[in-house]
């Protein structure tokens, strides 16, 4: 045995053996060290829609027939309520981002890990951790892992690498996803229709125009099939839509109603001296409602976070103490003009 060893040795097939070991450990980290600081480069505004992507990466990956897929309506309903994350889906799947569209075609370094034809993973390794580590993570500590000698815990970068990839890759190619996707387009551009307009008749002639006119264009790799489905869910879209734009104006029209009896003709007679002497006062802003700017007297204060910026104001139900107004979770702000006060554009 040890005159083997030895032969081997000054024959140099055990040197040979080491060092293509080592050469295949070296190559494997510096792929996956390249994908992770080109996944680094896709904008930090998609985030959230990453995010999205990793905490239903079962449904992303699912093809139709899968039982995951039956989970789409429940993921459809969240991006309702979550239309910020919607947008940045769509802007993923339209590939508004340099990064994604490398990784839609497939070129280097992601062609090192996910074949060309790779549609899905067989099993969904990734968390929401992988996006805060590429934004906060020093790619030293990736390095790290990837030399391991735990090969599950080289195995673990490497696999939520090779997921992300695929993921992003089933937002871009025909799969369920992306189906489901479009359609939340087609329905946010319906809904601008009726949001551009106080004229319901003409708004449902506008829309009604677009899905029989204007599909192929903006989906131009639609099959007949898909685009006769598509229109067809998109007529069906139409009167839900109608129906909550109309309701949200029903809705706008009470509260501008109430604001405008509760505030009066806005001289601050309802402001205690104590919110008086916190900065708070009542001007005339003009917001647009309904399609329409309208100018109405609103209750503005300092932003408590940042006494600097003010926010338009309203009273918390519960304590009646003032508070800052929010609109889709966010503050509204205003800033002084030289015609008044106005909101900041957001």
């Amino acid at each position: 045995k040890g005159r083997r060893i030895r032969n081997s040795v000054l024959a140099g097939t055990a040197r040979d053996r080491i060092e293509r070991s080592v050469k295949e450990a070296l190559d494997y980290a510096v792929v996956y060290l390249q994908v992770f600081r080109s996944l680094g480069q896709i904008e930090e505004r998609f985030d959230p829609a990453l995010k999205f992507l990793t905490r239903n990466g079962p449904i992303v990956n699912a093809d139709a027939g899968d039982e995951e897929v039956a989970q789409l309506g429940e993921m459809v309903l969240a991006l309702f309520e979550d239309v910020d994350t919607l947008r940045l889906l769509i802007d993923l799947m339209d590939r508004k981002d340099a990064e994604v569209r490398m990784v839609g075609a497939r070129l280097s370094p992601y062609s090192h890990i996910v074949g060309r034809d790779q549609g899905r993973v067989e099993r969904v390794a990734v968390t929401e951790g992988l996006i805060d580590q590429l934004r906060q993570t020093d790619p030293d500590e990736i390095a790290a892992q990837l030399h391991s000698g735990d090969k599950r815990e080289r195995a673990r970068p490497a696999a939520e690498m090779i997921t992300m990839t695929v993921l992003l890759g089933r937002l871009i190619k025909p799969t369920p996803i992306r189906k489901e996707i479009r359609l939340l387009k087609v329905n946010l551009i319906i809904e601008e229709f009726y949001r551009s307009t106080d004229d319901i008749d003409h708004a449902r002639d506008q829309a009604q125009e677009f899905l029989r006119t204007r599909l192929k264009s903006l989906y131009p790799d639609l099959s007949r099939e898909e685009s006769e489905a598509m229109q067809e869910q998109g007529e069906m879209m139409l009167p839900a839509v109608e129906q909550k734009v109309v309701a949200e104006r029903a809705a706008q029209g009470v509260t501008e109603k109430t604001t405008d009896m509760a505030d009066g003709d806005g001289d601050g007679e309802d402001l205690s001296a104590e919110e008086k002497s916190m900065g708070v006062e009542i001007h005339r802003i003009p917001i647009r409602v309904a399609g329409r700017v309208r100018q109405g007297p609103q209750k503005i204060m300092p932003d408590p976070d940042d006494a600097e910026r003010h926010v338009i104001a309203q009273r918390d139900p519960d304590t009646g103490e003032l508070v800052p107004a929010r609109r889709r979770g966010g503050k509204r702000y205003v800033i002084k003009a030289r015609e008044g006060w106005a909101l900041e554009k957001e």
